[in-house]
């Protein structure tokens, strides 16, 4: 519009040079033609007549220029008089098609212009508002109109409420305030329907202050008074209130508000099918439905006489519902006949459920004060302590043991508690934090002045919802009369129901009289503990029974694998134990327990089904490795511990160094706590590299831990055990912090954020809350593409397919990017580019390291790298250290690489020094291959 006003005055000025140059042509050709006539014609009179030819073909000339001038000027000038009309269509355009309405006023604040669309806002005719004092209209401006205007970017602004009497259809406006930019001092006014927000900013803000009052456990009396009052305020209502569905089915009045609280007077409401129940609050209870009135009828019942005579034209009730139980009811009134439209209603329908999750919480409540105050009133000790074996809860049976108060034991760890200080205690909770099975046993209960009493001790682990340990449940009960009774009757069940194999209680007696007999002797004796790999999953596909089918088919394969001097026992669930005598060569356990593996991994029928399994065992020597039989299978479990750790199909004889690396693991995974809170873990950042133009694409998030006594700890060996006992979240949490800390720094320093690829642990993909964690981690970044890239395994994917496609599905709605780790490596990695969403794959190191040498890994490379390209994913090599290994991944195709050659991982601050440096040059965009 400026660029077309400056055309249009230099036209305007334009039109002056005409004169100059006619001037100028003029004199020229007077000049010049004398001069040529006195040359050429020397006669007076032919010179006189020449001097008339010239004045007539001047005056034609001169005529026919100034006429192609004006006919020029003219052209040009409607020329730009139809630029400027439709840039001024344009500018209009642009000026309705915004949210906002817009008015301006001179100096005086009378209104000289007015948008369709500020006419529309408001609901006023443009006549009415041209020319009249905005004042008029929204008297809240004249607060902004004298003051002087900021120049900041922020201009003042007001709100406007427009009433209608008692109903929900109160209109707020937000009206901003400019000058006008012409050089006049009047103002521009810009005005904005925020009816929506401003209402749902106080429905927000109402349920933040429910929730904290659901959280000091206030009273359901306060809580129902509390949004009563408020809703009431908020959409300007006559009435409403709350009601309890009694059993009786009448309807309590709980609470209530606003002017026309004289209709509850005599109102009885029912939720039954009575007349009575009839009424909007009866229905709702009754068919668990939002029931809406408008208008009703004098013949809809009493309700509706009663609604009319206090001027209530339509009503609103909302069935509170608690596990699928109508507890109550939540009921507005309006003046208007058509007060709740739909909007209204979606709006109520959200504090219907946060108010139905307050009834529900105060119910629980109860129910835990209940059970509380049943475990209180047990006789038996019962107590619970987290992952790190501190004390979180103790009944008063167990106050009463230790003699101390529940404050005196709260985060008491329990080998400071004297009565948990024995070895017994300790062992059972270490084990089933290990091993994440339930443990049940007997333990000699010392009481003092020589007072043993026999206890059955069960220890629970409590996961959560990512299946990691963090609690673990201890009842113990005194079975002391009960085990005096068994000696005293000696009625013992030694045979297994289901598999027919002698039963634990036959294995303790046989064991400890092998051991009695191999004492006197110089040969050995072996006991082998066998647990079945994923059994878990055959009884919840096959039912119970079928997994007792399976375990009969097991037993009966395990009896035919084993030699003669060899006896096979039923522990429990689908641990078995063979017990081999007069033992010659402690090789000839290893040979047993691999027959053993052996015959449970040929093909399996139950039903229409063949299953294959692995076992894991543990092998322990008498007398080598234990002189007792509490030695010898506490050593045996050890050694079947650690080949659970280390992977299916494991088989490993006890040693000495398993114990401690028992205890090692688990004093390391209480070491990670107390470090996150030190602040001994940091982040690096190793780049990946475009070969063809050295570019850093991406950089690689890695975890470091610099510990006081360790050093530097190893990330194989402290995230293994964070993911055995869970505290990988934690970890996943502190990297998610430090990263977005580190992208605003970089941000700063560098103007940008950098991209960054991170690992996902199994337990951390399958956490519910990981997508709101990368959501808070991405927050600051919005104005920006998601920097964040996802590493994933198979391992992660495979091991619940429904959940993995739901996560995976979430993690895509949000535009990130997701990589398949160690690609090529596991069982079914192209099932998982089928599968999945991926869009990128890492080539596992283990073929980059021997792609010189061997031509099978290049030809798996190969196959890999044409896989991306065909369907479209990224592919990296990881691993590369050798420029040989480049050349060859770069005439296979592959141009993407991370590994030592190009650089080892660094601190961040090396990482934008050497940017700002330009030894490293930050790709400017993603490149596929």
């Amino acid at each position: 519009m400026a660029h077309l006003n400056h055309k249009m005055k230099k036209d305007l000025r334009a039109i002056y040079y005409i004169p100059v140059i006619y001037f100028v042509i003029g004199s020229l050709w007077i000049l010049l033609s004398d001069q040529l006539a006195l040359v050429l014609f020397p006669s007076i009179m032919q010179i006189s007549r020449i001097q008339t030819y010239k004045g007539l073909g001047y005056v034609a000339l001169s005529s026919l220029l100034l006429l192609l001038l004006i006919y020029l000027y003219s052209r040009n000038v409607e020329r730009n008089r139809l630029r400027l009309q439709e840039s001024r269509n344009k500018l209009r355009n642009i000026v309705e098609s915004l949210p906002a309405g817009i008015a301006e006023t001179d100096q005086r604040g009378i209104v000289d212009f007015v948008s369709d669309r500020f006419t529309e806002i408001a609901g006023i005719p443009r006549k009415r508002i041209l020319n009249v004092p905005i004042q008029d209209f929204f008297p809240e401006v004249g607060q902004v109109l004298e003051a002087a205007l900021p120049t900041t970017r922020n201009p003042p602004e007001v709100l406007s409420f427009w009433h209608s009497g008692l109903s929900p259809d109160q209109r707020v406006y937000r009206i901003r305030c400019f000058a006008r930019g012409d050089g006049s001092m009047g103002r521009r006014f810009e005005l904005t329907d925020v009816t929506q927000s401003h209402r749902r900013d106080r429905i927000q803000k109402t349920m933040r202050e429910l929730d904290q009052m659901i959280i000091n456990q206030e009273s359901q009396h306060r809580i129902f008074h509390f949004l009563c009052h408020r809703f009431q305020e908020i959409y300007s209502l006559p009435l409403c209130w709350i009601g309890i569905a009694e059993p009786d089915f009448s309807v309590r009045i709980a609470a209530h508000a606003g002017p026309r609280k004289d209709y509850l007077k005599n109102l009885v409401v029912r939720w039954d099918d009575t007349i009575p129940g009839e009424g909007p609050a009866g229905r709702a209870i009754r068919f668990q439905q939002v029931y809406r009135s408008d208008n009703p009828e004098m013949n809809m019942g009493p309700w509706a006489v009663s609604m009319f005579t206090h001027n209530l034209r339509s009503a609103v009730a909302f069935p509170l519902v608690v596990e699928r139980t109508s507890i109550g009811v939540f009921t507005l009134y309006s003046e208007d006949g058509q007060g709740f439209r739909d909007e209204i209603l979606a709006e109520l329908d959200e504090v219907a459920s946060r108010l139905s999750l307050s009834i529900s919480f105060s119910l629980k409540k109860e129910t835990l004060e209940l059970f509380a105050g049943a475990m209180d009133s047990a006789a038996n000790v019962i107590f619970v302590v987290d992952h790190l074996l501190r004390l979180e809860w103790s009944n008063k049976s167990f106050q009463e043991r230790c003699d101390l108060k529940p404050s005196e034991l709260f985060q008491k760890p329990v080998s400071e508690i004297p009565y948990l200080a024995g070895r017994d205690y300790q062992e059972a909770l270490g084990r089933t934090l290990l091993t994440g099975r339930v443990w049940t046993g007997e333990i000699i209960e010392n009481r003092g002045e020589g007072n043993q009493r026999i206890a059955f001790l069960t220890v629970t682990p409590i996961e959560n919802d990512t299946g990691q340990i963090r609690h673990l449940s201890v009842v113990q009960e005194d079975i002391t009369e009960v085990r005096e009774a068994e000696q005293r009757i000696q009625a013992i069940t030694i045979f297994d129901g289901v598999t027919g194999l002698p039963n634990r209680k036959r294995f303790e007696q046989i064991l400890q009289q092998m051991i009695h007999r191999t004492g006197s002797t110089d040969r050995q004796l072996a006991l082998l503990v066998l647990d079945i790999v994923r059994f878990k999953e055959i009884n919840e596909q096959l039912g119970f029974r079928g997994g007792d089918r399976f375990l009969q088919e097991v037993s009966r394969r395990l009896r035919h694998s084993i030699p003669e001097n060899a006896t096979i026992f039923r522990l429990d669930g689908d641990v078995f134990a063979i017990l081999v005598e007069d033992l010659r060569d402690s090789d000839d356990s290893m040979t047993i327990a691999k027959s053993a593996a052996e015959a449970l991994r040929e093909p399996l029928e139950i039903g229409d089904q063949v299953w294959t399994r692995e076992l894991n065992c543990g092998i322990a020597l008498f007398p080598v490795d234990g002189g007792t039989f509490e030695q010898l299978f506490n050593n045996a479990e050890i050694a079947l511990d650690r080949s659970r750790q280390i992977g299916p199909g494991r088989i490993l004889q006890f040693s000495e160094q398993m114990v401690a690396e028992s205890r090692n693991t688990l004093k390391l995974h209480q070491e990670i706590y107390r470090s996150l809170k030190q602040n001994e873990f940091r982040i690096v950042f190793q780049p990946e590299f475009n070969v063809i133009n050295q570019e850093v694409f991406r950089f690689e998030a890695l975890m470091r831990w610099n510990h006081p006594q360790r050093g530097e700890v190893s990330p194989a060996t402290f995230i293994s055990v964070a993911e055995h006992f869970g505290s990988i979240l934690d970890l996943g949490d502190f990297l998610f912090e430090q990263l977005k800390n580190q992208q605003l720094e970089w941000k700063e320093r560098l103007g940008r954020t950098l991209p960054v690829a991170i690992n996902l642990s199994p337990t951390q993909f399958k956490d519910p809350a990981l997508v709101e964690k990368i959501s808070a981690l991405l927050a600051p970044f919005e104005d920006e593409d998601p920097f964040l890239e996802l590493e994933i395994t198979e391992t992660a994917l495979f091991s619940d397919l429904s959940l993995a496609e739901r996560q995976m599905s979430r993690l895509r709605n949000n535009k990130l990017r997701i990589s398949l780790d160690d690609f090529g490596t596991g069982y079914s990695s192209l099932s998982a580019v089928r599968t999945f969403p991926v869009t990128g794959l890492k080539i596992d190191r283990s073929f980059v390291s021997g792609i010189l040498e061997n031509h099978r890994n290049q030809a798996i490379v190969k196959s890999i790298i044409d896989l991306a390209k065909n369907m479209k994913l990224t592919v990296v090599a990881e691993g590369t250290e050798t420029r040989s290994q480049i050349e060859i991944l770069r005439d296979l195709g592959c141009i993407r690489c991370q590994g030592f050659l190009f650089s080892a991982p660094v601190e961040a601050n090396m990482v934008a020094q050497r940017i700002q440096e330009s030894t490293w040059k930050i790709a400017p965009q993603r490149q596929l291959y």
